[in-house]
């Protein structure tokens, strides 16, 4: 019994030894930068304390790859071999085995090694991701599908990188891209969150509207991210469209203004909006809804002006989505009550594709004048889609303080050819 038991302590301290070496090993290689002027060292060190970890191995053939040479590729080729041979089971071996396999051109042997981290872990992302990568590369487009789809089926993040991915291999061409479109309704509002990262505001809203409209509040994150984005790309009609759908301006329409007689509550701007927003900048304006002066309805939107002097004056904003190549009109209605300044407000529209001035209304009037109607009349660039209304005053050299009130109320824009 003694002998048994010193046996097995024997045993038991050999095997915790080589699980510490294959430990120490591992971990060393692990943590170790390939940039690192000690890391050839700390590789023979890894490998030659755990021979059966493969993290010795790849890190060692990692640094012979950055060398460049032909010598150094080859040994690389080889460590990343062993690494296969001792971890057989370990689906990274083969995925670092085919990509060094193919950038040697070894296209046979490196399909080979994808295949088996496919075969190796059959429901993890990264195989398929690697193989449907090396068929894409390989011009196997029908195969390609088949293993990207399978790796963004368990992973969203997969799924824009493989629209991006096919994007990027194919030729920037929406049909060939829509080859890794799947039925699901994650797949589609994946790639219409990539579409509108890549300014591409039509395709984004086509492929949108193939979601089941009840499903589509599962999506909240991508909408706005698709609004965000477009906004972000000057596509105003594009963003007008995912800002609805967001519900964050549910009344905004194409060439309109949304509550332009102030009837409902401006909102708190969020960044992306078709919708007043209110820039309260200085305490010397103080610019809200009135429920007792009004034009028609019940209310209108009053500003008073104590001693403001400064130039900018861009208090009140809206984006709107407009036809490209047309003429409109933006009419409006403006009250004062002793309004006084050297530099009088107005109301300017400003071209959102570079934030260029396209026209300005006349300047309000001075001292105390009844509801008045000012028209603005603009034509829109070929390439443009949106505009901005704000705010402003006049030019003014020197000290220009404003001071007294006005009212807006009832803006319309109409298209006029």
């Amino acid at each position: 019994m003694r002998i048994v038991s010193i046996a097995i302590v024997i045993l038991g301290v050999t095997l915790l030894w080589f699980a510490v070496r294959w430990q120490i090993g591992g971990m060393f290689a692990e943590v170790t930068s390939i940039n690192d002027p000690e890391a050839p060292a700390i590789a023979d060190s890894a490998i030659r304390l755990a021979p059966m970890n493969a993290r010795g191995y790849w890190l060692s053939g990692a640094i012979l790859k950055s060398a460049f040479d032909d010598a150094s590729f080859a040994a690389a080729l080889a460590k990343y071999e062993s690494a296969a041979r001792v971890a057989p089971d370990h689906f990274v071996s083969w995925t670092e085995l085919g990509r060094i396999n193919e950038q040697a051109g070894n296209y046979d042997r490196a399909e080979l090694a994808f295949a088996r981290a496919v075969e190796v872990a059959p429901e993890y992302t990264i195989p398929h991701w690697q193989l449907g990568n090396f068929y894409l590369r390989r011009g196997r487009v029908e195969d390609a599908v088949r293993e990207l789809r399978h790796a963004a089926r368990h992973s969203s993040p997969y799924q824009v990188q493989v629209f991006s991915t096919a994007w990027n291999v194919l030729g920037n061409d929406p049909q060939q891209v829509e080859q890794f479109l799947s039925d699901s309704d994650d797949s589609k509002a994946a790639l219409a969150y990539f579409y509108g990262s890549i300014n591409r505001p039509d395709d984004a809203v086509r492929i949108w509207n193939q979601i089941d409209p009840e499903h589509r509040s599962r999506f909240v994150w991508q909408v706005k991210a698709l609004a965000r984005d477009l906004m972000h790309h000057r596509s105003f009609r594009g963003a007008l469209e995912f800002v609805r759908q967001s519900g964050i301006d549910t009344d905004a329409r194409p060439e309109a203004i949304t509550n332009g007689d102030f009837e409902s509550s401006i909102p708190s701007y969020d960044g992306v909006r078709f919708n007043w927003s209110i820039n309260r900048v200085d305490g010397k304006i103080d610019a809200g809804i009135d429920t007792s002066t009004q034009r028609n309805g019940k209310r209108s939107l009053r500003f008073s002006v104590r001693g403001y002097a400064r130039q900018a004056f861009n208090t009140l904003q809206q984006s709107a989505a407009v036809m490209p190549g047309s003429r409109y009109r933006l009419s409006f209605w403006v009250r004062t009550e002793n309004l006084r300044s050297g530099s009088m407000p107005f109301i300017e529209v400003r071209n959102a594709k570079d934030d260029s001035i396209n026209m300005s209304s006349p300047p309000f009037a001075t001292g105390t004048s009844d509801w008045t109607q000012m028209n603005i009349e603009f034509a829109v660039a070929a390439d443009m889609d949106g505009i901005y209304l704000t705010t402003a005053r006049e030019a003014c050299s020197g000290e220009c303080p404003i001071n007294g009130i006005f009212w807006l109320d009832d803006f319309e824009l109409t298209r006029l050819q």
